[in-house]
């Protein structure tokens, strides 16, 4: 096993550092707002999940939500029971249009978005909604970016990442994505399969 960790220059990612730490501060405050209190806040805390964070199951008047920060490809993505999720790609931002757009996320399953609206443990913090600074996000930085496609791209019919998802909301602008209950990934191995298939057959048969 290798116990050496890894290169993190901060420098080359300090401003998706940054942004990265607010947008969960903005979430984890949606999750205090709407989970019974546990000594030392422990119920604001966001978990790491196999595709980034996430807040688990927030029991809310509209039903549980769970909203996901996927650093694979990058989206925040917020989902009511099994089958209805909203959400936006984690394009280069401010700190004001990832407030927004959560916002508009959360109201999609109508429920209000209410937090308290300033970060915590920062020195001069800056109200979220004030903090209008663009910062480099994990679409250039995390494994797939904006180049190699993004299921939460806006503007376009496009495939979901998750079955049964139908409407989804950027920045108040809203798209489709299928849900025929099949995603784009098992539809392109599928495409490949037989793609492979039918060479091989041809051969055997030749």
């Amino acid at each position: 096993m290798n116990d050496a960790w890894p290169d993190i220059p901060y420098a080359a990612w300090s401003e998706t550092c940054e942004l990265l730490h607010l947008c969960s501060q903005i979430i984890g405050k949606f999750r205090l707002a709407h989970t019974p209190w546990v000594n030392r806040s422990w119920h604001a805390t966001l978990y790491v999940a196999p595709r980034g964070l996430t807040t688990g199951m927030i029991p809310t008047p509209v039903g549980p939500l769970t909203v996901d920060l996927d650093v694979i490809d990058p989206a925040c993505i917020v989902r009511r029971g099994a089958d209805e999720t909203s959400g936006f790609p984690l394009t280069d931002m401010s700190v004001s249009e990832f407030d927004a757009n959560l916002a508009t996320a959360i109201k999609a399953h109508g429920l209000p978005f209410r937090i308290h609206a300033s970060p915590n443990e920062l020195p001069d913090p800056i109200p979220f909604t004030a903090d209008e600074r663009t910062r480099r996000s994990l679409y250039r930085t995390g494994r797939r970016g904006r180049d190699m496609g993004n299921p939460w791209q806006p503007h376009a019919v496009t495939d979901c990442p998750v079955a049964g998802a139908d409407l989804q909301h950027h920045g108040g602008r809203q798209f489709r994505c299928r849900s025929d209950g099949e995603s784009a990934r098992q539809r392109n191995h599928r495409a490949k399969d037989r793609h492979a298939d039918g060479p091989g057959l041809a051969n055997r048969g030749a």
